[in-house]
């Protein structure tokens, strides 16, 4: 399991730029280095800003990555009910309009 983090963070605090800039150079390197490993799909549990999860998702990179679910977490019900499967080019999967994935 890979982890990227930031430990500096604090609960309601605005991720600076250079934080944010941090965070996506990690998550493409984890990703990269996945990808040269042979992994095939990655199930990500993202706990981030909206902004910090919108840049991550434009430097996703499908030629270069593994296939993504990303989760979404139910505050009511305490866990993960449902995702989105990110195609990597070559999936099953339209890589322009991903997948939803339910886990009730």
């Amino acid at each position: 399991m890979a982890k990227i983090e930031n430990p500096t963070a604090t609960p309601n605090s605005i991720w600076t730029e250079a934080d944010q800039i941090l965070i996506v150079q990690s998550f493409l390197r984890v990703m990269a280095s996945l990808k040269n490993r042979g992994i095939k799909r990655v199930h990500l549990l993202l706990a981030a800003s909206p902004t910090t999860c919108i840049r991550l998702g434009r430097h996703f990179d499908q030629r270069n990555f593994p296939e993504v679910i990303v989760y979404q977490f139910d505050r009511n019900l305490d866990c993960y009910t449902w995702g989105i499967e990110i195609a990597s080019i070559g999936s099953q999967i339209d890589p322009k309009k991903g997948r939803l994935v339910n886990y009730k």
